[in-house]
Parts: structure tokens; C-alpha cells; sequence
């Protein structure tokens, strides 16, 4: 929904990863929370390109071509 919505993949990822500790707690799964957090930072320093590319405005959406 997000990918369809803003057109960047790498948010839809990031916000995936962000909200996985928080669907893990919702589900009764609390034994993986830890491993969801470190995870989710881990995808958001791997994403710091991406996030500087998103705020300069240079980030290709979805199905548009580079240039």
C-alpha cells in the first residue's frame, strides 16, 4: 500500500522494518522483538542513501525510468 501510494520501494521496505517489532508484540510473539529492532535499524542504516536521495528529491519512484 505504500509502494503504490508513494511510489518509493525503499519506504515501503523501511516501514516494513519498522513496524515489525510493534506487529510482533500484536501477534503474541515477544520472544522476537529484540531481533525485529536490530533488524529494523540495521534496514535503516542500510537505507541512508536512499533516505538522502528521498529529502534531495533524486530518488527514481516506481516505474520511472533513470535518467
Amino acid at each position: 500500500v505504500v509502494a503504490a501510494i508513494f511510489r518509493y520501494s525503499s519506504v515501503a521496505g523501511m516501514l516494513a522494518a519498522g513496524f515489525a517489532p510493534f506487529w510482533a508484540i500484536r501477534f503474541g510473539h515477544g520472544e522476537i522483538i529484540l531481533l525485529g529492532i536490530i533488524l529494523s535499524i540495521v534496514v535503516y542504516a542500510r537505507h541512508a542513501g536512499n533516505i538522502a536521495r528521498i529529502r534531495a528529491g533524486t530518488e527514481p519512484k516506481i516505474g520511472q525510468k533513470r535518467a
